[in-house]
Parts: structure tokens; C-alpha cells; sequence
């Protein structure tokens, strides 16, 4: 069983966006997901993201979800997760993993949670990044983080669920605007 995706504007998956204003565009050959500063429409960060399907299940073997990214501006906003699900919880959906952008002085710094930055990229005299390209394995259980092509983090999740659910865009948990482009994205089940 095999799904894969690709599409060049990084708009695979369904939207789901709190965003008071912003949302997703195409912007060229990119998918720009836009979070206003002061922007929510609930008791949530603001986000504009997608969810990709099928679900993670555990003991499946190992999905695998890869976009190419520039970070155009970022202030503590998550550009990918995963969401355990379990139905019998009253947080029904848990993050167990995010990939988190800060600011770092020159740099953007990609970090999980609170954990210290696992990879660090110079912003360019623009302020953006160049392009890179993230590559995130799960099994269900676990998850792997790729930045071209080198491993960079490992997790394994501290909550299991029924299944888990994959999202990218910008989930803004900082000050200020989030702009995040996405291009080239695939999804591909065992």
C-alpha cells in the first residue's frame, strides 16, 4: 500500500486555517502560508496548516512526509508535526513531535519543544533562509528529522495513541508574522 503526493506549491493535504487574515497563496513555484501578527480566531494559536492522510498507524512500517522550505519570517512557529490521536484522552490530539523555528541571532534555529536548536541555517541578507529540504520518518512510535538528507533529531514519542495524524504550514505560537514557504511536498505510506 502506497500513497504519494507531489505538488509543486506545497498545497497537498486539507487547510485548516485560524488565521483572522493571512491564509495560504501560491507565490510562483511556492505555497506561502501567513500568519498575521495578532492573529486568532479561537482559543488556539493561530495557524495555517495542512493535514495529510492517511494517518500514521503503529505497525505499519514507516511513513514518510518531505517538502523543500525558506523561512521567510518566524518567531517560535511550528512548520511540521505530528499529532498523536487517542480517542480516550481529553487532549484527544498531542503533539509529539514539532519542528519549531526561532530567530538565533543571524540564524533560524529548528528545534522540538523546549529541546536545544538540532540544526541551525545563516539567514541570508534578505533575513530569509536558503532553501532546504526536511524529510520527517515515522513508524507511529517514533520520528526521525532529516535536513538535506543528513539526520538531525531523533524522537520518540512519549504518548501512543490510536494513530497520528502529519501537519506543515505555520502554527504561530510567537509575536510578529509568520510567513513560511513550502514547495515540491510528498507523503508516502508503507
Amino acid at each position: 500500500f502506497v500513497t504519494s503526493h507531489a505538488f509543486a506549491q506545497g498545497n497537498i493535504g486539507t487547510l485548516d486555517d485560524r488565521s483572522s487574515s493571512g491564509g495560504y497563496r501560491v507565490d510562483g513555484s511556492w505555497g506561502l502560508y501567513t500568519v498575521p501578527a495578532g492573529s486568532s480566531t479561537d482559543s488556539n494559536d493561530p495557524r495555517v496548516e495542512r493535514k495529510l492522510s492517511p494517518k500514521i498507524e503503529r505497525g505499519n512500517g514507516w511513513y514518510k512526509y518531505e517538502a523543500t522550505y525558506n523561512i521567510v519570517n518566524a518567531n517560535n512557529t511550528t512548520i511540521a508535526q505530528i499529532l498523536n490521536y487517542d480517542s480516550n484522552s481529553s487532549d484527544r490530539y498531542y503533539p509529539v513531535l514539532f519542528v519549531n523555528v526561532k530567530s538565533d541571532g543571524g540564524n533560524w534555529a529548528l528545534s522540538h519543544r523546549s529541546n536545544p536548536a538540532f540544526f541551525k541555517i545563516a539567514k541570508n541578507s534578505s533575513g530569509s533562509t536558503p532553501t532546504f529540504k526536511m524529510r520527517i520518518e515515522s513508524d507511529g512510535t517514533k520520528a526521525k528529522v532529516y535536513i538535506n538528507g543528513s539526520l538531525k533529531y531523533t524522537e520518540t514519542f512519549d504518548r501512543l495513541g490510536t494513530n497520528s495524524e502529519m501537519r506543515y504550514g505555520a502554527y504561530h505560537h510567537g509575536s510578529g508574522t509568520a510567513k513560511i514557504r513550502v514547495k515540491t511536498v510528498s507523503f508516502t505510506a508503507p
